[in-house]
C-alpha cells in the first residue's frame, strides 16, 4: 500500500514539478494566473434554475449556470451522486448548451443519467478543472447547486 501511494501521489507530483519548471517555469507561472483569477471571482459563480425531468429509463438535468468573470473553459460543471454500499461516487460531466438570454457569462447546461437511482441523489457541482492541475488537491474550490 506504501508503494503504491508512493506511486501515485509523490513520483507524479515529481513529474509534474519538473513539467512546470521547464521552458524557464512558464507554465508555473502560468498555472498560477490561472489560480489567482479563480480564487479572485470563484464567488461570482452561481446556480439558477434547475429542471429534471423524466425521459424513459433516464432522468434530464438541466441547470443555469452564471460564472461572473471566470471563463467556463475553467471549470468542470458536474451531476454528482453519493456513493451506495461499496460503489463509488458517481459524477457525469455537464454538457455546455446555450447562452442564457440577457445574462453575461450564463449558460444552460445538461446531462442525462440512469433512472435507476432517484433524481434527488443527484446534485449538480462545479469544480476547477484544468488539464495540468490535480483537482482537489491544488485546487479545492467547489460550487453545489442547492
Amino acid at each position: 500500500m506504501l508503494c503504491e501511494y508512493i506511486e501515485c501521489v509523490y513520483v507524479s507530483a515529481a513529474a509534474a514539478f519538473r513539467h512546470r519548471r521547464a521552458e524557464s517555469g512558464q507554465l508555473a507561472r502560468a498555472l498560477h494566473a490561472w489560480q489567482r483569477r479563480l480564487e479572485t471571482h470563484w464567488h461570482e459563480i452561481r446556480f439558477g434554475d434547475l429542471e429534471v425531468r423524466q425521459e424513459g429509463d433516464q432522468w434530464v438535468f438541466r441547470v443555469q449556470v452564471h460564472f461572473g468573470m471566470v471563463s467556463p473553459q475553467w471549470v468542470c460543471v458536474e451531476l454528482y451522486a453519493d456513493p451506495i454500499g461499496d460503489e463509488a461516487p458517481l459524477w457525469v460531466a455537464m454538457a455546455q448548451g446555450d447562452q442564457l438570454l440577457g445574462a453575461c457569462n450564463g449558460y444552460i447546461y445538461q446531462a442525462t443519467v440512469s433512472a435507476s437511482r432517484p433524481a434527488w441523489h443527484y446534485m449538480p457541482r462545479i469544480i476547477p478543472d484544468h488539464p495540468e492541475v490535480r483537482v482537489p488537491m491544488e485546487a479545492t474550490y467547489i460550487v453545489w447547486q442547492r
